[in-house]
């Protein structure tokens, strides 16, 4: 709790003690070296039939954990720079993708990517926390703000609250729904991009790209990416059917956002 008594807010609150003896004035703040480097997690493991992931991490961390498929498509990022304890760490994942469609477990192209950096010697990291932490809350919004950042890990002097994947929605304007509410596509269709107001400002100041595929397989790349993005989908070389039809987009600072949807493909008429 703060100096009122009240819950903070945030994942890692950071401390500095200062002590006086007279004239004399003394301060412990190890932050300026402790943090911002990069980490090689230990004893990473996998197990496709149980879904557990384990690994060590020797000191505490932010980490990003991705799942994806080699050389394509990001499609669900399982922990987004969180903060975690130093020590051994497991959980059981479902294989499952952020839609719920794609089923990883078992997939032959399924790559798992984790990066980390250190958090500082003097955090007290909070179960549940958020990251978007307003400057005015009285705590560090960004654990960087008194460290020297040259040699640092090229996550770590981002402001924390903008640190994040971005969210956007994928729409299909001029289409129709069925019964399970997939859009129904015929010939060549217009996809709209959003990025989520939250986002827009900063992720169009740092650019981005978006990178377009159906059922995990490369379709387009938007390089100059804007919101909204609208992109012609020509689908008439598809089986009719039901398809995952994924969006990732590409900040240039290293944040990419998933979404993936079914759609619902048909023979023009």
């Amino acid at each position: 709790t703060n100096e009122n008594g009240e819950k903070v807010k945030g994942d890692i609150v950071i401390y500095t003690i200062l002590a006086k003896n007279g004239p004399e004035h003394y301060t412990y703040d190890p932050a300026d070296k402790s943090a911002g480097n990069e980490m090689h997690v230990r004893d990473f493991t996998f197990d496709s039939d149980t879904g557990e992931i384990r690994y060590i991490l020797p000191r505490a961390c932010r980490i990003r954990l991705r799942a994806g498929l080699k050389e394509s498509v990001l499609l669900k990022t399982i922990f987004d720079w969180q903060a975690q304890e130093a020590g051994e760490h497991k959980f059981i994942w479902d294989g499952k993708d952020e839609s719920g469609n794609f089923a990883l477990l078992k997939h032959p192209q399924l790559n798992l990517n984790l990066s980390a950096y250190t958090l500082p010697d003097n955090c007290i990291i909070i179960n549940n926390g958020s990251r978007s932490i307003p400057r005015e809350s009285g705590l560090l919004s960004r654990e960087s703000d008194k460290v020297n950042k040259e040699n640092k890990y090229f996550h770590f002097p981002h402001n924390q609250i903008d640190c994040h994947e971005p969210e956007f929605a994928v729409s299909f304007p001029e289409a129709k729904n069925n019964a399970d509410n997939l859009s129904i596509l015929q010939g060549k269709v217009p996809v709209r991009v959003e990025i989520s107001p939250k986002d827009k400002a900063y992720i169009i100041n740092k650019r981005f790209e978006a990178m377009f595929f159906v059922d995990g397989i490369f379709l387009f790349e938007e390089e100059a990416g804007s919101s909204p993005l609208t992109f012609y989908w020509d689908t008439a070389n598809l089986n009719q059917g039901e398809h995952l039809f994924s969006v990732n987009i590409m900040s240039y600072d290293d944040h990419v956002g998933t979404k993936t949807q079914k759609v619902m493909i048909e023979d023009k008429k």
